[in-house]
């Protein structure tokens, strides 16, 4: 076809979840599920996908949320005027915004997939990599921080029998999902699970996604919690650029650094404690020897036998 096939990478925020791609996939899916009967495989059902997308971004976000219609308002605008176009081109300008070290413009041009001329679209095919680093960006991962290269939560299945849990559920939350769609709806499903406490703070109580098999049902969201895990567990971060990986260590010297300072003060504390001790029991020894010493001499000044013959 003459549709564009340049990679469109999407990562998670867990810095904050309410910009997460994932965690809004997460609750996409749970809402209105993977399987259309009449979407033809799209994400959003409907000939025209960039309008199906910009009517549910209107209705859904900033038409019922107060906060945001009311920063729209006070802007001079109206959420009929917002739709996908706009949204691609403030997405590119925040990535090309707010550091020296910002992803090209040909990386950010080819995501959203503007034209750069023929000898770019066909040479310069090299710069799609850096749509990863464009994918972490877009997200709203902090730029200049370590967290820029955190990793998502999944479910940490050590065990046949703990992989097969997590199979079971969702399987029942997707019934006959692709298996190439399976991955997916597990990363949002994990998305989900790991931010439940910030949904249920966040979300209106008669949200939709409260409605569904995940919330429902009482034994899924305890069962998937017990598996949910942000290690790296072998994982390893793309997108990353020189200067975050240098961060990165820079913060793993300063917590090795913060360990010994603690180690320090544990054992300056131990060592001040057993000081006090020491001399808390030469304290109490000197104590008992002159307690002693007045209790001989009174003894012996009571015996004057004694007395007469210590001074023989």
């Amino acid at each position: 076809g003459q549709k564009s096939r340049n990679p469109k990478h999407v990562y998670s925020n867990v810095c904050s979840p309410e910009v997460c791609p994932l965690l809004a996939l997460g609750v996409y899916f749970c809402c209105y599920g993977l399987n259309h009967t009449a979407s033809g495989g799209r994400l959003f059902p409907g000939t025209n996908q960039n309008d199906r997308f910009r009517k549910l971004f209107c209705n859904r976000l900033l038409l019922e949320d107060e906060e945001v219609a009311a920063a729209i308002h006070g802007k001079g605008l109206n959420a009929n005027e917002i739709g996908s176009h706009s949204i691609r081109k403030g997405a590119s300008t925040f990535c090309a915004s707010g550091s020296t070290s910002c992803p090209s413009l040909a990386a950010i041009s080819i995501r959203a997939e503007w034209k750069l001329g023929t000898i770019y679209d066909t040479h310069l095919k090299y710069e799609a990599a850096s749509d990863c680093y464009v994918g972490r960006t877009v997200c709203g991962l902090p730029m200049n921080h370590a967290d820029f290269g955190i990793l998502p939560p999944f479910f940490k299945c050590e065990s046949r029998e703990s992989r097969m849990q997590v199979d079971r559920v969702i399987d029942q939350l997707f019934p006959n999902l692709d298996a190439k769609k399976k991955y997916v709806a597990e990363q949002a499903i994990a998305a989900v699970v790991y931010h439940q406490d910030w949904l249920r703070r966040n979300m209106p109580g008669n949200h939709p996604l409260f409605d569904t098999e995940l919330f429902s049902y009482h034994e899924f969201l305890p069962l998937l919690s017990r598996y949910i895990s942000m290690d790296v567990n072998g994982r390893k971060p793309t997108g990353l650029p020189p200067h975050v990986m240098t961060i990165r260590s820079m913060e793993e010297m300063k917590g090795a650094v913060d360990g010994m300072n603690l180690n320090i003060a544990e054992m300056r504390g131990s060592i001040n404690h057993l000081t006090k001790t020491n001399a808390t029991i030469e304290e109490k020894l000197a104590t008992c020897f002159r307690t002693s010493a007045d209790s001989i001499f009174r003894s012996i000044e009571e015996n004057p036998p004694l007395a007469d013959l210590l001074e023989h």
